[in-house]
């Protein structure tokens, strides 16, 4: 007997309070289930009834799980003798994957006062597979790299210096700190395959206990570094003492270098002969939650700065404080190396995190705006045209809109383009 799938079914209630959803907007929930997002709005057009309409945004969802099908029921009461029978209020709609927005019919029997209940049904058949390609893939390194570590009784044999805090007063970017890896883990990426052959002039064979290297500067320019807003550095002002980037209070530091005379060498316990690598456009937290990725396939991410909802974010996060990252700048150095799946994971990251609170902030920045960054900027900009009629958005818009033209954000130019194109298109 062929086993061909089974048929998952994930429901999820949500109480509404219509008065909260402005006429043609969308009131979206947390990211659930396997990467969804549920939306009901309601709108009003004259000469007909008011409507309700729900819509799935899939764009998170893992492309093996298509076709995937929604539909949303009305939670009713049918008396104290009576069985609470659901209402189907939205047929079953199914949809290709993958894809971002689908849009329900309007209903137009639904009451739209006071609060109701809803019930969103997703389902979709898991059909028996193998283990990703990908998992054996990140697992042959981590097996060689410990085969190789029972032989010479040496597990690290790489060293690499990234740069850890952001000076407030000048915006140099300093403290470099160093990470001991095995070159095997490394080697996953291209980049540093080539950048670990003999004859590569950026890696240099040094003892692994050896200070900072004298041929390197141990602080670099905000432009050098190319990623200002980079939340993984961490803000140094000189009047203060320093903390390790756990949080616990260090040696107070007189300048931007360690005890080295450059920067902050953690202990080796033998002499011995290895590469070393400075890098230069990625902060120490973001190669830390990289080599733990590259080593074990697994990456936690933290909240985007400009979340308003950080507390839980912050709980979840700080069980993993000590390796995780932030997703946009896990993206734009997972972007560099060519490790697509990572990429994926970031950019997901990134999209959970968005709301109507932060939309404006994120759509408009820097970052979103990097050459390059095309899937950001749809995303966001699909988000942004969702959520522009609702009230906190509404109120911010014309101020953002003031600071594009003042030439205070030159690098949003395109986004309001995309923006006004699809408002009028």
């Amino acid at each position: 007997m062929e086993h061909l799938g089974d048929t998952i079914t994930h429901k999820s209630r949500f109480k509404v309070s219509f008065h909260s959803i402005d006429p043609g907007a969308v009131l979206w929930s947390e990211v659930c289930g396997e990467g969804w997002r549920c939306g009901i709005g309601k709108r009003f057009t004259p000469g007909f009834s008011p409507s309700i309409y729900f819509e799935m945004d899939f764009g998170g969802v893992d492309v093996s799980l298509s076709p995937i099908t929604f539909q949303v029921s009305r939670d009713t009461n049918l008396g104290p003798f009576g069985r609470r029978q659901p209402q189907i209020v939205a047929a079953p709609l199914a949809a290709q994957l993958p894809c971002g927005i689908v849009c329900n019919t309007p209903n137009e029997t639904v009451p739209l006062t006071g609060s109701l209940i809803f019930i969103f049904e997703i389902s979709y058949t898991s059909v028996p597979r193998e283990k990703p390609a990908e998992a054996s893939e990140l697992r042959t390194p981590l097996y060689e790299t410990l085969e190789t570590s029972m032989i010479t009784g040496s597990f690290g044999d790489t060293r690499l210096f990234a740069f850890s805090r952001r000076q407030q007063s000048s915006g140099r970017i300093g403290t470099p700190k160093a990470l001991f890896v095995n070159s095997s883990i490394l080697k996953a990426a291209s980049y540093y395959d080539i950048l670990l052959s003999a004859g590569f002039s950026e890696s240099l064979e040094t003892a692994l206990d050896d200070c900072f290297p004298a041929s390197e500067k141990p602080q670099i320019d905000l432009n050098d570094y190319g990623y200002g807003s980079d939340s993984d550095l961490s803000d140094y002002d000189e009047a203060q003492p320093s903390k390790s980037d756990d949080g616990v209070a260090s040696q107070q530091e007189s300048d931007w270098r360690g005890a080295s005379g450059h920067g902050e060498t953690p202990p080796v316990t033998q002499c011995k002969l290895g590469r070393t690598i400075v890098v230069k456009d990625a902060a120490y937290r973001t190669y830390k939650a990289l080599m733990f990725y590259l080593y074990t396939g697994e990456i936690k991410f933290r909240p985007l700065t400009s979340s308003q909802k950080r507390s839980a974010g912050d709980a979840v996060a700080q069980e993993h404080a000590s390796r995780s990252c932030s997703p946009k700048s896990m993206y734009r150095l997972a972007d560099k190396l060519g490790l697509e799946e990572l990429k994926l994971l970031a950019r997901d990251a990134i999209k959970s995190g968005l709301s109507e609170a932060n939309i404006l902030e994120e759509a408009f920045s820097k970052f979103t705006a990097t050459p390059g960054y095309g899937e950001i900027r749809k995303i966001e900009l699909e988000i942004l045209c969702k959520t522009c009629r609702s009230a906190s958005v509404r109120e911010d818009l014309p101020k953002m809109m003031r600071r594009v033209t003042l030439g205070e954000l030159p690098h949003a130019s395109e986004m309001v383009s995309s923006f006004m194109y699809s408002l009028t298109g």
